[in-house]
């Protein structure tokens, strides 16, 4: 039996796909802050209530309250500070230690504020010991650091003994205060012991984190395949995306060869305006990953969303760029099958502003004419894509799905870029699909806020014919009449006026663009 795979899983499971350990200790260090500022106020509010006449608690309401608001405020702002995304998360973890001690301070000072009986003390453990045990468990440190912050923790107890005794409560006898104060420090080895236990399954849970030469980092986003994470190599100063995807129940068979076409058919293509393809692998827990080019700007979908539509000019070289990804794809007989503006990245690269970079082939298929590929759409009446950017021919099962399909999808995103609009804008995703196959859409210069040149808006709705005969045969011969157009040209310097009126406003990112299947 290979215990290392199972420490491994057992670790991967207490964190899920990749989660980074710092920041799920953070969450925890936030609810336990949540729970101080909530729990503790109620619990004297009920014992105040409920004490009879003359009970120790009624002698000293005020500095039972200070307590209380002392250690609910100190909460307070822990919480604050450990949910502050411009502190580095180390920093933020660190407050931590600090929060231990002030809470193990307040909680002893409370316990030793009304003198003690010569009697008492002997068999009553101090709570001190459950906040030592607690942040042991919940915010793993190396053994010898949780065991130092344990004996400070523990500290407490004598030192507000004697700050109690200084405020004039009589001095216990040395074998009681040894009673009172000697299950802190007890409590600081079972301390050290657990989060020896703790620890361990934290660092093998960040070795579980490690893709092959490549390190997972921050988490970028997720969709219906999996989640994509910033990475950085091992040995080379090169930033990464890696996309993951865990084999497990809730994954069927099919988005699992859908992964894995993706990265077979990213592999394959070597035009710069394909998002690169550094690595592939399977992890020890069956997490399928791959690693890519991290890509720093936005996509066609945050582009419009956030800036509105672009010029003709820029829309232009955009759709041109984006056919030469797809010219090469294409003509090593693959058919995307999922163009639409969330796929379609503009990105800075190098010296180069505005560089398209085409997305997530995880649909792309080579072409066929076998009837049966077509039968068994038709027979299941689904098909994989996204309505508001489908082409007819996949929606009804055809048996041929070529370039042209693509196409038709490349005249979607043309559209949404030139209006900001859909070409068809309707609440029913199966509304969507039918006026795809049945109804003609509105030329584009009919919705945009924008004058759009006839060429340009002739040569949007010729990709969106609903017989694909009368497309663009190739991108290729897209391409050559976009450049054809003859307008003026988006250059550098544009784009990168552009990108710099915005800087700091796109932030390096990597879009899933999840499938959407009708």
């Amino acid at each position: 039996m290979d215990h290392s795979r199972i420490h491994r899983r057992i670790a991967s499971s207490f964190r899920g796909i990749a989660g980074d350990p710092t920041l799920e200790a953070l969450r925890r260090l936030r609810l336990l802050c949540t729970f101080v500022m909530i729990v503790p106020g109620i619990m004297i509010a009920v014992i105040l209530a409920i004490a009879p006449a003359g009970a120790p608690q009624h002698d000293a309401p005020i500095v039972t309250a200070a307590l209380v608001a002392t250690a609910m405020i100190a909460s307070g702002i822990v919480r604050w500070i450990a949910g502050k995304e411009s502190i580095k998360p180390a920093y933020r973890l660190s407050i931590g230690v600090e929060y231990q001690i002030v809470l193990a301070f307040i909680v002893a000072f409370a316990r030793h504020f009304m003198p003690w009986d010569p009697h008492d003390g002997y068999r009553e453990l101090s709570p001190v010991t459950l906040i030592i045990l607690v942040f042991a468990a919940l915010l793993p440190n190396p053994p010898k650091r949780t065991l130092v912050i344990s004996l400070c923790a523990a500290a407490m107890d004598p030192i507000a003994l004697e700050l109690n005794v200084l405020r004039g409560n009589p001095q216990p006898h040395l074998v009681q205060t040894l009673a009172l104060c000697f299950g802190s420090f007890a409590c600081a080895g079972i301390a050290t012991l657990v989060s020896h236990v703790v620890y361990g399954l934290s660092n093998t849970v960040e070795a579980a984190r490690d893709m092959g030469s490549y390190k997972l980092v921050e988490k970028l986003g997720a969709g219906g395949m999996g989640e994509v994470w910033r990475a950085e190599h091992r040995m080379l100063a090169r930033p990464a995306a890696i996309k993951l995807i865990r084999q497990d129940a809730s994954v069927d068979s099919a988005a699992i060869r859908r992964f894995e076409r993706e990265a077979q058919a990213t592999s394959a293509l070597r035009s710069p305006h394909t998002v690169q393809l550094y690595d592939f692998g399977v992890t020890d827990e069956g997490t399928f990953y791959y690693v890519m080019e991290l890509l720093d700007g936005l996509d066609l979908e945050q582009l419009v969303e956030a800036h509105g539509p672009l010029t003709p000019a820029r829309a232009v070289h955009v759709l041109t760029e984006a056919c030469h990804s797809l010219a090469e794809a294409h003509g090593r007989g693959l058919i995307h099958r999922d163009i639409k503006p969330a796929n379609i990245y503009l990105c800075k690269l190098g010296l180069d502003a505005d560089f398209v970079k085409v997305l997530d082939f995880g649909l792309v298929k080579p072409k066929t004419t076998d009837p049966a590929a077509g039968a068994t759409v038709t027979m299941q009446g689904t098909f994989a894509g996204t309505p508001a950017f489908v082409a007819p021919e996949m929606v009804l099962g055809e048996t041929e799905i070529d370039a042209r399909a693509d196409i038709y999808m490349l005249g979607c995103v043309a559209y949404w870029l030139l209006t900001g609009k859909l070409v068809f804008d309707t609440p029913s995703a199966v509304k969507m699909v039918f006026e795809h196959v049945h109804t003609k859409p509105a030329p584009p210069s009919s919705r945009a806020d924008q004058p759009i040149p006839a060429a340009l808006d002739k040569l949007v709705l010729d990709c969106l014919e609903k017989d694909p005969a009368k497309r663009p045969a190739s991108c290729e011969e897209l391409a050559a009449r976009l450049e054809a157009l003859g307008l003026d040209a988006w250059t550098q310097e544009r784009a990168r006026a552009w990108w710099s009126t915005r800087e700091g406003g796109a932030e390096p990112a990597h879009s899933l663009a999840p499938t959407v299947t009708a």
